[in-house]
C-alpha cells in the first residue's frame, strides 16, 4: 500500500471521525442548554477544555481502529501467529523501503495515544498507567484481527504499538517539564530524561541497523527464511534432468531507474497514446511505481531493469465493449502493438489460449547486442485494442 493510499485511509476516516462528533456535540449542546441549564436550572459551566480533549481523542480511536480493522480484508494468510522480530527479519533481509516504513508508522500510530491519555485525564500521569493501557489496547486489536479474520496477528504490532505508546508518554513529559519550567515549579529533570529512553534506543536501533547495512557490500541476501518451519519429517524428491550440455552466454546489467526517470518514462509513454499524466504523484512503491494518464490508461514501471506494463481500461467502458479476437496471427498482434510504445523483438513466438488470451515469448533472443528474455501477455480485441503488458 503507498503512502497516498495510507494518508487517504487517514483522512476518510478522520471525516467519519469529525462527522460522528459533530452530530454527539449537537446533541450535547442539546442536553446542556435545553435539559440541564433550562429545564434543571444547573449551573455549572460546560468543561469546553475536557470536550476539546475528547473531541480529539474520539476522532483519533476512529482513525486508529478504522485503518487496523475496517481496512483489513480477508487473505490467505490470515487467522495466523507470527512470532516476535518476524517483520524485522523480513524489512532486514529484503531491506525493502515498505517494511521499514510499516515498522516506524506502527510505532508512530500509538504515540498520539501515550501522549493525549495523560496530557487530558489525571490517573494516566502514573506512567505505567499509560504503558499498560497502551499495550493492552494494541492487544485488543491484534486479538480482534485474530478472531475476526481480518488481518495477521504480529507480536512485533504489539512491541512496535506499545513503544509508540512510550514514546508518547516521553513528549508528555517534556511537556509537563515545560509548562513547570514556565509556571516556576520544580522539574524533575531525571524522571523526565528517563522517559525519553524509549525514544532514544529506538533511534539508536535504526541508526545501528541503517549503518551496519551499509557496511554490507552486496546488501543482506533475502534467500534466508523470515520464519522457520520443521522440516524433520519432510522428504524431498524430484524427477528433474539435468543437462550436461555447456552454453556461453553473455552477462548482462540491469539498469535501475530512479522515481523522476520512473516519471520521465510514464510522461513519454502516455505522450505517445496521445495522453498526459495524472497531476497525481502515484503510488510510489518499494519495487515499483504506478502512474495514471489523464486518460483510461495506467502504468506500473519496475526501478530494476525498467520493465513496466500498460493497462488500458478504454475496453470497460459500455460505449467500447467488443468480443475477444480469437485465432490472431503474430503479424496481427504486431500490427496492434505498433500503436502502443512497446518495443517487440524479431524472433518471437506466439502461443494462444481460449478467450482472446494471448502470450508472446521470447527465448534469449540476442539482436543488436541487447538480450531478450521474457513473456509478454495480452487480450487481444475484434476493434484492435489489447489490454496487458509483459
Amino acid at each position: 500500500m503507498g503512502m497516498s493510499q495510507l494518508f487517504s485511509i487517514g483522512k476518510n476516516y478522520l471525516l467519519l471521525g469529525i462527522s460522528l462528533v459533530s452530530m454527539l456535540s449537537i446533541l450535547t449542546v442539546i442536553g446542556y442548554r435545553l435539559i440541564y441549564r433550562l429545564l434543571l436550572h444547573g449551573k455549572k459551566a460546560f468543561p469546553l477544555k475536557q470536550y476539546i480533549w475528547f473531541v480529539l481523542f474520539f476522532c483519533y480511536i476512529v482513525v486508529v481502529l478504522g485503518a487496523t480493522l475496517l481496512e483489513r480484508g480477508e487473505y490467505y494468510d490470515n487467522s495466523t501467529i507470527q512470532p516476535l522480530f518476524y517483520s524485522y527479519r523480513l524489512a532486514w533481509y529484503g531491506y525493502a523501503c515498505y517494511e521499514w516504513r510499516n515498522i516506524i508508522l506502527n510505532i508512530l500510530l500509538f504515540v498520539p495515544l501515550g501522549f493525549w491519555l495523560p496530557f487530558g485525564i489525571r490517573k494516566f500521569r502514573h506512567f505505567y498507567v499509560t504503558y499498560l493501557t497502551g499495550f493492552l489496547f494494541t492487544c485488543s486489536i491484534e486479538l480482534t484481527q485474530l478472531f475476526l479474520n481480518k488481518g495477521i496477528f504480529e507480536l512485533d504490532d504489539i512491541m512496535d504499538n506499545t513503544i509508540g505508546a512510550m514514546i508518547g508518554y516521553g513528549f508528555f513529559a517534556l511537556w509537563a517539564a515545560l509548562r513547570d519550567l514556565i509556571h516556576k515549579r520544580k522539574v524533575a529533570l531525571t524522571g523526565t530524561l528517563a522517559f525519553q529512553l524509549p525514544l532514544f534506543l529506538t533511534i539508536l536501533a535504526f541508526l545501528s541497523l541503517y549503518l551496519c547495512y551499509q557496511k554490507k557490500e552486496l546488501g543482506n541476501l533475502s534467500i534466508y527464511p523470515v520464519s522457520r518451519a520443521n522440516v524433520a519429517d519432510v522428504t524431498l524428491a524430484d524427477h528433474i534432468t539435468v543437462s550436461e550440455e555447456v552454453v556461453d552466454y553473455m552477462v548482462y546489467e540491469l539498469p535501475r531507474l530512479s522515481i523522476r526517470e520512473t516519471r520521465e518514462l510514464a510522461e513519454n509513454c502516455f505522450e505517445s497514446l496521445d495522453t498526459t499524466i495524472s497531476d497525481t504523484e502515484g503510488d510510489i512503491y518499494a519495487q515499483t511505481a504506478v502512474y495514471k494518464s489523464t486518460g483510461d490508461y495506467e502504468m506500473w514501471i519496475d526501478y530494476i531493469g525498467g520493465v513496466y506494463h500498460i493497462m488500458d481500461y478504454s475496453y470497460l467502458h459500455p460505449d467500447h465493449l467488443t468480443n475477444p479476437r480469437e485465432n490472431a496471427t503474430l503479424e496481427e498482434l504486431l500490427d496492434a502493438l505498433s500503436d502502443y510504445p512497446v518495443t517487440i523483438p524479431r524472433g518471437v513466438t506466439l502461443e494462444s489460449t481460449k478467450g482472446g488470451s494471448y502470450l508472446l515469448r521470447a527465448d534469449k533472443l540476442l539482436i543488436d547486442d541487447i538480450f531478450y528474455d521474457g513473456t509478454f501477455s495480452l487480450f487481444f480485441y475484434d476493434d484492435g485494442r489489447f489490454f496487458g503488458g509483459p
